[in-house]
């Protein structure tokens, strides 16, 4: 029977987790007792000098099986110019003569807009080989002419997802031709490196999840071709791993019938809808908002700003109904609905991606309307208040991440977007009785929990300035986010916490969780340790 016993230490125990200083006591993989008078005996007993005792993070939205692959391509996040891609390009072309396809993964492509290289351009450079550029957002991508070329083959050359001018292909390409062409630059880099290589890697990333003190990880899109490598990092990796099924074809697109699973790791079997984009995404704006955007957009311009003027006029909008619509829903209600009708008679528990207010709320109709309660809504980045009682009316858990607030605030405040409409709007849903997780969506955002706890908190941008205050909330509540409803994200019913009789999945930090200097030193699961920090 082991048995261990931290002293000295501040425990955020129950729920919500609330604060306390006194000891914690395992055994046997579980909470034992928690107190803070005199502490029963034990043989194993560790003063942690005021150090912080979590719940382990539970992130119910990492995208594992993408952000392993980033040692392997290129690092395009730094990059600012046209000159840059074309650089760098044909740098990996003489460090790897012999790659079949380049894939660059992590750039802003908002950076370069109209002035990106065309696919052209990318071809000389790259020696006629594919190459991929993946937004940081994994929702669009740059191409070569190989590359179009190679998705055209794959049967996506008259898609809407590829952007055209005058009949042509920029090399921009949206959704399911960008999910489409990252398969096909994946798939050979896994060739290229073997099994060992990708075991390898798969390993790396589960180290560096818990490194940052996350015990439990969900990946939302893992095609069948990849759930048996997941199946096999369990019993490498102590990481309660789980995921949820896409096609085979494109990380974007929903699994078919035969690609269903009856389980997904440590989780209930789960497969992943996209209603609508990232940067395309399902927005509805009174004309009111939009006039106000326009003001605002033009006040900047005036001062020589025009990134406000740009970012309206980078997207199509439609005039319907008394509203303007962003028209990049992906599926309308009947069809989600007969999906969701799909999912519940094989037993499979939707995750479905909603960036945009309307997005959002047609989700929540088709929830409703087919009687699906146990289902987790995915970002819900942007809604009124009148949207947000109909999300609360459909009965699932909001996963959101405040770590873009960070990205993205600036933006949003710049073209005005609030007060109107609410972003990220945690408390709000909070307050109408929805159960919200914390989660990262790494590698397209920050994937340290306790960086996304305190912008969860603070709302604060690194120039002071405050993203819609008005959705704050508690540092306990954003524990329990991290925690015990992230774990309800992923499996429908909330996890314990800190709580006799727990499984001990606990995460270790230096100080105060708020304190910008504070860090995972330990992570423990089913009361092991099974990461330290170094020195530590």
């Amino acid at each position: 029977m082991s048995e261990v016993r931290f002293d000295n230490a501040t425990i955020w125990a129950g729920t919500p987790p609330q604060p306390l200083r006194g000891w914690l006591q395992l055994r046997s993989g579980v909470v034992a007792a928690v107190g803070a008078g005199e502490p029963p005996p034990c043989t194993d007993i560790r003063d942690l000098a005021g150090q912080h005792i979590l719940p382990g993070f539970v992130d119910a939205h990492s995208h594992l099986t993408v952000s392993a692959w980033m040692p392997r391509t290129i690092d395009a996040s730094g990059w600012i110019s046209s000159k840059d891609i074309v650089l760098e390009i044909a740098k990996e072309v003489a460090v790897r003569p012999d790659a079949t396809w380049l894939l660059a993964m992590g750039a802003d492509l908002d950076i370069f807009r109209s002035r990106c290289p065309r696919p052209d351009d990318l071809d000389q450079a790259a020696g006629g080989r594919p190459v991929v550029i993946a937004d940081f957002s994994l929702h669009r991508s740059l191409l070569s002419g190989a590359a179009l070329r190679a998705l055209a083959d794959a049967g996506f050359g008259g898609s809407a997802d590829i952007d055209r001018r005058f009949g042509r292909p920029t090399g921009m390409v949206w959704e399911s031709a960008h999910a489409a062409a990252l398969q096909l630059a994946l798939g050979s880099l896994a060739q290229s490196i073997g099994e060992h290589g990708r075991q390898e890697l798969l390993d790396r990333e589960a180290e560096r999840h818990l490194a940052c003190g996350i015990t439990a990880c969900h990946d939302p899109c893992v095609p069948p071709s990849l759930a048996g490598e997941l199946e096999a990092l369990r019993t490498r990796s102590p990481l309660r791993l789980s995921w949820s099924m896409v096609a085979e074809g494109g990380i974007l697109d929903p699994a078919a019938q035969s690609e269903l699973c009856s389980s997904c790791g440590e989780g209930p079997a789960s497969a992943k809808l996209f209603m609508d984009g990232a940067h395309r995404c399902a927005l509805c704006l009174s004309p009111g908002h939009v006039l106000h955007m326009m003001g605002r957009a033009a006040a900047a311009a005036f001062r020589g700003d025009m990134r406000p003027v740009a970012s309206l006029t980078a997207y199509k909008s439609v005039y319907r109904d008394g509203t303007f619509h962003l028209p990049y829903q992906r599926m309308e209600t009947a069809d989600l609905t007969k999906r969701l009708e799909l999912l519940a008679t094989n037993g499979v528990r939707p995750k479905i991606h909603a960036v945009g207010n309307n997005a959002a709320v047609c989700t929540a109709d088709a929830l409703n309307e087919v009687g699906t309660i146990n289902a987790t809504l995915e970002h819900l980045t942007f809604l009124s208040d009148r949207d947000v009682g109909r999300v609360a009316r459909a009965s699932a858990v909001a996963s959101m991440q405040p770590g873009f607030i960070n990205r993205f605030g600036g933006d949003i405040l710049s073209r005005g977007m609030t007060p109107r409409l609410r972003a990220y709007p945690i408390a709000s849903l909070r307050r109408a009785g929805v159960a919200v997780a914390l989660s990262s969506d790494n590698p397209c955002g920050p994937l340290c929990p306790l960086g996304n706890i305190r912008m969860a908190v603070t709302r604060q941008l690194a120039d002071g300035r405050v993203v819609d205050a008005r959705e704050a909330i508690s540092l306990a509540e954003a524990i329990e986010a991290y925690t015990s409803t992230g774990h309800r994200a992923i499996h429908g019913h909330a996890g314990q916490g800190i709580a006799t009789g727990a499984v001990a999945d606990l995460t270790i930090i230096s100080g105060d969780p708020l304190a910008a200097e504070t860090h995972v030193v330990e992570t423990w699961i089913a009361g092991r340790q099974v990461w330290k920090a170094a020195g530590c």
